[in-house]
C-alpha cells in the first residue's frame, strides 16, 4: 500500500463548485491573503517544497510506504481524485490512497458541498503549525464553520475522522473533539523546533544568524565555554503580552536588567511597565538589535535574527512564551473552551543557542520539553514554577528563579553538560526528521485504524 500526501490549492481556481467566493473575498480585503497564501500553513506544503524532507523521511514505521507529493492538487480535480488513485495503483502494481492536506485557512473558504464530497471518501488533513489555537478570524472565517460541514458530512456507515495537525500538545484536546461531537483526530506537532533550526541556528545553512561564520555543534560549543559570560539576561519581547510587560518591568525594577540584553515593543494598559518607562521610550529594542529585525518605522517586525553578543555573552535566557496565564481558547456558536500547551521559538532558541534557560509560559511546558528528548536544568535552577497551575504563583515562581540563578550561580560545568546535551541532540538530522516521520505516521495509522474498524464493523 502506498500513501500520498497531496497538498489541495486554491491559486489556480476560477468560479468552483468547492469554493465560497465570497470568504475568499473576505479574507482578500481583512487578512490580504491570495491564492498561494491558502497553503503556507500546511505543514505538507513545507514537505513538499524541501527536496532534502521528501527523501529523508522515513515513514516505515507502520510497514506502508509514505510520500509527500512535489505537486498540489487542484480544487477542481477533487471529483477525479478516485480515478487517479485507481489510475496510480495500476501503475505501482499497488493499492494507492491519496491522502489530502489543507491549512486551516484553505479549510474555512472550502464551500458546505466540497466537505459533503471529501469527508466520506477520502482522509482530510488540516494544519496550521503557527498557531495553537483555531483560526477564528470572524464568524463567517472560523474553523467552527469547517467543523459543523465536516459533522454534516460524517457518514455514519463510514465514519472515517479528519486528522488536525497543531502545535498545542495538550493531552485533553482529543476530550475536547469528543465532547464537541467533531469527528477528528489530534496529531501534535512541535513545528517550531524545525523553524527556530532553519531561521536562529547556528549551523543550518540556511540559517540568518551569521551568514559568514560556518559553525559545527562542537566548535560552537566550545566557543560557548570559553566565552567570559559578561551579561545576565536575554529577555526579548516584540509582540505584546501582559506578563511580557510585567517580567520586564519588574526584574528592572528589582535591578536585574542594567547589565542584561532585553526589549519591549509596546504596552496596552496605562498602568503597564511604570518603572520602566520612567526611564525608557518604548519601543525598547535590545542592545544590538540586528537591522534585519527592525522596521522604518524603528519596530520590530520579527525576532527570527540574533547575534553572537546575545548568544555566547549572556548568563541567562528567559523565554516569555505566548499563553502564560491564559491557558484556554474559545470559539464562536456555543463551542466549549479547548486547553492550548504551545511551545514556541522562545522555547527552543535557548537549546539551539546551548543557553541554560527559564521559561514564563503554559504549565507543564518543561514537561513537553524533556519528553521531546531534551534536558531541562532542575537542581541547577528552580523548575517547581512548571508545575503550579496557578498563573499568578507560577510567575512569582519564575520570577524568583531568575533572581535565584543571578544571585547564586550554580555549577557551570553542570550547566554547560545539560547545554552541550540539547545541543547535540537539537542540531541531529535524524531527530528532526523524525518530528515529521511521526507526524506523518500518525495520520496515516490514524486513518488506517479508523479504517480496520469500520470494515470489520461493515462485515459483521
Amino acid at each position: 500500500m502506498i500513501n500520498i500526501f497531496v497538498p489541495l490549492d486554491i491559486s489556480t481556481y476560477k468560479d468552483s463548485y468547492y469554493v465560497d467566493s465570497s470568504k475568499v473575498d473576505r479574507m482578500k480585503s481583512e487578512l490580504s491573503l491570495e491564492g498561494k497564501d491558502y497553503i503556507e500553513h500546511d505543514i505538507f506544503h513545507v514537505l513538499a517544497r524541501s527536496p532534502m524532507y521528501r527523501s529523508n523521511l522515513d515513514f516505515s514505521q507502520y510497514g506502508k510506504k509514505v510520500t509527500v507529493s512535489p505537486f498540489r492538487l487542484a480544487i477542481e480535480d477533487i471529483d477525479l481524485l478516485d480515478q487517479i488513485e485507481r489510475r496510480l495503483s495500476e501503475s505501482y502494481d499497488d493499492e494507492v490512497v491519496i491522502h489530502i492536506t489543507m491549512s486551516e485557512h484553505l479549510a474555512c473558504v472550502l464551500s458546505r458541498e466540497f466537505w459533503l464530497v471529501a469527508v466520506p471518501n477520502f482522509n482530510m488533513v488540516i494544519s496550521d503549525v503557527w498557531e495553537p489555537e483555531f483560526l477564528d478570524h470572524d464568524p463567517k472565517l472560523s474553523m467552527y464553520n469547517v467543523f459543523a460541514n465536516i459533522n454534516e458530512a460524517h457518514d455514519v456507515v463510514a465514519p472515517f475522522k479528519i486528522n488536525i495537525v497543531k502545535p498545542n500538545s495538550h493531552d485533553g484536546l482529543q476530550k475536547w473533539f469528543s465532547v464537541n461531537k467533531i469527528p477528528a483526530s489530534v496529531v501534535s506537532f512541535e513545528y517550531f523546533l524545525y523553524d527556530t533550526w532553519v531561521q536562529s541556528g547556528v549551523t543550518y545553512e540556511g540559517s540568518k544568524l551569521d551568514e559568514n561564520t560556518d559553525y559545527s555543534v562542537d566548535s560552537f560549543f566550545e566557543l560557548q565555554q570559553k566565552t567570559e559570560k559578561s551579561r545576565d539576561l536575554l529577555l526579548l519581547n516584540r509582540t505584546y503580552k501582559a506578563h511580557r510587560a510585567a517580567i520586564v518591568n519588574d526584574l528592572y525594577k528589582d535591578g536585574y536588567l542594567g547589565n542584561s540584553y532585553f526589549s519591549l515593543q509596546e504596552i496596552q494598559q496605562k498602568d503597564e511597565a511604570v518603572d520602566i518607562l520612567k526611564d525608557h521610550t518604548l519601543p525598547i529594542l535590545a542592545e544590538s538589535e540586528p537591522l534585519d529585525n527592525i522596521d522604518t518605522q524603528g519596530f520590530m517586525q520579527h525576532d527570527s535574527v540574533a547575534n553572537y553578543d546575545w548568544i555566547l555573552n549572556t548568563k541567562l535566557y528567559v523565554g516569555t512564551e505566548s499563553y502564560m496565564a491564559v491557558e484556554s481558547q474559545i470559539l464562536q456558536q456555543g463551542y466549549a473552551k479547548y486547553p492550548i500547551r504551545f511551545l514556541s521559538e522562545k522555547v527552543f532558541k535557548p537549546i539551539a543557542w546551548g543557553m541554560p534557560f527559564v521559561i514564563l509560559g503554559n504549565r507543564l511546558s518543561l514537561l513537553k520539553v524533556r519528553q521531546l528528548g531534551f534536558k531541562t536544568f532542575d537542581g541547577l535552577i528552580d523548575e517547581s514554577y512548571d508545575k503550579e497551575s496557578d498563573p499568578e504563583l507560577r510567575y512569582q515562581l519564575v520570577l524568583n528563579a531568575i533572581k535565584e540563578y543571578l544571585d547564586n550561580p550554580p555549577d557551570k560545568d553542570k550547566i554547560l553538560e545539560i547545554c552541550k546535551f540539547n545541543l547535540d541532540l537539537f542540531y541531529s538530522t535524524d531527530f528532526q526528521l523524525t518530528q515529521f516521520s511521526d507526524m506523518a505516521n500518525q495520520c496515516v495509522n490514524n486513518y488506517y485504524n479508523l479504517r480496520r474498524q469500520v470494515d470489520n464493523e461493515f462485515n459483521q
